[in-house]
């Protein structure tokens, strides 16, 4: 597999959520690497939040997320 250009990746900022809902999370960027890389299977995405800014509304599903130098947590920063 060749590596992932991230810069050019596809980008899509903020979020689809109607207004007000995306009021939090129009800082989001995420790049969509799944796609960049040809996977069709499965989506992987890079996303970068500033400081305040919300991933997604809450929801209830199980949500995994990995830190930088850390395992894997849920979405309130507990460890799995």
């Amino acid at each position: 597999m060749k590596k992932i250009d991230v810069a050019a990746a596809p980008i899509r900022k903020g979020s689809g959520y109607p207004s007000p809902l995306d009021v939090p999370c129009r800082g989001r960027v995420r790049h969509a690497l799944g796609n960049a890389a040809g996977r069709t299977q499965f989506g992987v995405n890079l996303q970068h939040l500033p400081p305040g800014a919300w991933s997604s509304q809450r929801h209830s599903d199980i949500d995994l997320r990995w830190g930088p130098g850390a395992g894997p947590t849920h979405k309130d920063g507990t460890p799995y």
